[in-house]
């Protein structure tokens, strides 16, 4: 996203995951739909969205015993199951009241209790307050035996660097992702770990790092090559932040490099479908921003207007169409096309007053 737009729920990529999100629960099985939220002068940045799309696996903790000790009692499992279809007040309340009604819930119980809080106040409620204090009874309940829970002690270091990063306590985020790193790296496998760099790499990101946490990302990736299921969102996401970070860095011709490699991932490993076709729009965009930064005019219209054509629709990423329009008016401008910027900037205005899309500045 261009400009000044700033995360509304801080750190998730806005209108990219959200839409993303959508259709991954349908298409993926996914278990959390992601809120609006942008950052980055010229992308979006999606590292965010690992942690949720892929889950924790360890290669390390097998059998009847570990599956028995690692399965929330069956009155959780469905009243968890009822909150996943629909997370409002009245779900996470019934949730509660089942867990506390259970006369001898096990680690696990408790745990995934504090969990389905977590979420529940991170993601809806936006009381991150609530949201930390249930992360740190998640790191309490786990104290002593986290290598016995080692998928849930992992999830409760990212679910915790998550909401630090949120808050933008920046260094206290990097602290719970790196032991997690170290965590999975010694316990887990290799797609564990790679969730973890994906998260150290945003939050130098956001530290304005760039360049070390183009390492941290390009860690990530080749990790990613080890992992099976929803890695190809996974993998395109970081090659997008890669990219984004190269050209915060003032690199576009490193930027251009890795937005095509997202392209090209997106064309090999992407089913056909309106996830692809939203996550190659916004690649075009971001490619037709940084081609307009380097004075490309050509290949800046050409990218931008394919942006436009297949985001600046219902149910598509139109907050980022939004986006790219503006960046193509600014390129108008820039070339002295005053009829083209005049014509496509009173498109905007008219969009705007009839409520198809707010912009938010911060």
């Amino acid at each position: 996203m261009d400009g000044n737009n700033v995360v509304v729920t801080y750190g998730f990529k806005g209108v990219k995951c959200n839409k993303a999100m959508r259709i991954i629960n349908n298409q993926f099985n996914a278990k959390t739909l992601f809120n609006n939220g942008q950052m980055g002068s010229t992308g979006y940045l999606c590292a965010f969205l690992i942690c949720f799309v892929l889950n924790f696996s360890s290669c390390k903790q097998t059998g009847q015993n570990y599956a028995k000790l690692h399965t929330a009692n069956p009155a959780i499992i469905k009243a968890r199951s009822l909150y996943n279809a629909n997370p409002a007040d009245r779900t996470i309340a019934h949730f509660n009241s089942v867990c506390a009604s259970l006369p001898n819930p096990s680690t696990y119980d408790v745990w995934t209790k504090y969990d389905v809080n977590v979420n529940y106040h991170f993601f809806f409620t936006g009381q991150l307050v609530k949201a930390k204090l249930y992360a740190d009874s998640m790191l309490n309940v786990l104290k002593g035996n986290e290598k016995e829970f080692g998928i849930e002690y992992a999830h409760t270091l990212m679910v915790n660097g998550d909401i630090l990063l949120h808050e933008k306590r920046y260094e206290e985020a990097f602290q719970s992702y790196y032991d997690g790193s170290l965590f999975a790296q010694n316990n887990l496998d290799p797609c564990s770990s790679a969730q973890f760099n994906n998260q150290l790499g945003a939050t130098l990101y956001h530290q304005r790092n760039y360049r070390k946490g183009i390492l941290y990302l390009k860690r990530a990736i080749d990790e990613q090559s080890h992992c099976t299921g929803n890695i190809n969102v996974t993998q395109e996401a970081t090659l997008n932040t890669i990219a984004l970070c190269f050209e915060k860095a003032g690199m576009p011709d490193s930027a251009i490099y890795y937005y095509k490699e997202g392209l090209t991932y997106i064309d090999k490993n992407f089913p056909k479908g309106a996830l692809a076709d939203v996550e190659r729009g916004i690649e075009y965009g971001n490619l037709g921003g940084t081609y307009g930064a380097v004075k490309n005019y050509n290949l800046a219209q050409q990218y931008l207007k394919a942006s436009i054509d297949i985001n600046n629709r219902p149910g598509y990423a139109e907050e980022d169409a939004k986006t790219a329009q503006i960046k193509l008016a600014h390129l108008y401008i820039s070339y002295a096309h005053v009829k083209e910027a005049d014509s496509l900037l009173g498109q905007i205005d008219a969009e705007l007053k009839r409520g198809l899309m707010t912009i938010r500045f911060s």
